[in-house]
């Protein structure tokens, strides 16, 4: 994929894909929109138009969660760590030398398990209170008490990877 698909994908899509949500939860005034970014909004992981994507869509997340809650709608951001998605299998195959450490050390979770997570949030009566930030995956998922589809408990990467930026706006 080009640097500038990236950035298509990584970006565009996730504003367009809310917003065509936002058209649906707007007049049942309820919802829950998530945009999936990562670490790399903070470390250096596979380039500068990856980096900067994952930024802007938390960025993005915010400003949505902004202008929805008079709507009673959250937008969130969640922190994937590595997701063993068969793109990543195959980036680790191919060029596991390339990655920081901190990329190639980590235990990958299912694409199952973000999902988990989401399901949680949808059905958390409080979920509004989190709306505009941007919170890790794996933390939540302790949190909730959910485990990877083999019973895994996935590891917060915060440590070595860093941590989100942005809070809930209140």
């Amino acid at each position: 994929m080009a640097n500038l698909e990236m950035w298509d994908v990584g970006v565009r899509s996730n504003f367009v894909a809310a917003w065509h949500a936002a058209q649906i939860m707007v007049p049942q005034k309820s919802g829950l929109i998530v945009a999936i970014s990562g670490y790399a909004a903070r470390t250096y992981t596979y380039g500068v138009v990856f980096g900067t994507s994952k930024t802007a869509v938390g960025r993005m997340s915010r400003d949505m969660a902004i202008e929805l809650k008079p709507h009673n709608i959250a937008s969130l951001t969640l922190w994937q760590g590595l997701t063993l998605t068969e793109k990543a299998r195959d980036n680790l195959a191919k060029m596991a030398d390339e990655m920081t450490a901190s990329v190639t050390s980590q235990a990958g979770s299912s694409t199952e398990h973000p999902g988990r997570v989401i399901a949680a949030l949808a059905t958390d009566p409080d979920t509004m209170k989190r709306s505009g930030g941007e919170f890790i995956t794996a933390e939540l998922a302790q949190e909730y008490g959910i485990t990877d589809i083999d019973g895994t408990v996935i590891p917060s990467v915060r440590e070595t990877r860093g941590s989100p930026k942005w809070q809930p706006i209140a």
